[in-house]
């Protein structure tokens, strides 16, 4: 059974909360009364490079794996 404070990515690979960064901000796009003024969309922010929970080859894998689109998020 996987910690409350732990989130399981893999059966090999898990994560402390703690290294997971919330921030609330609010949400583009067409919508309703309030739109503008709620803070509707959820970004999680991962310092992959500084993770102690990865190993070397985790680590390239989930950055070259994912390099596309996290040169779009920089």
């Amino acid at each position: 059974m996987t910690p409350p404070n732990v989130l399981q990515i893999t059966p090999a690979v898990s994560l402390p909360l703690s290294e997971l960064e919330y921030r609330a901000s609010r949400s583009g796009g067409p919508g309703g009364q309030h739109v503008n003024t709620s803070s509707t969309r959820i970004e999680v922010v991962w310092d992959i490079a500084a993770s102690p929970s990865l190993d070397e080859a985790q680590r390239e894998q989930v950055l070259w794996g994912n390099a596309a689109r996290l040169l779009r998020l920089a």
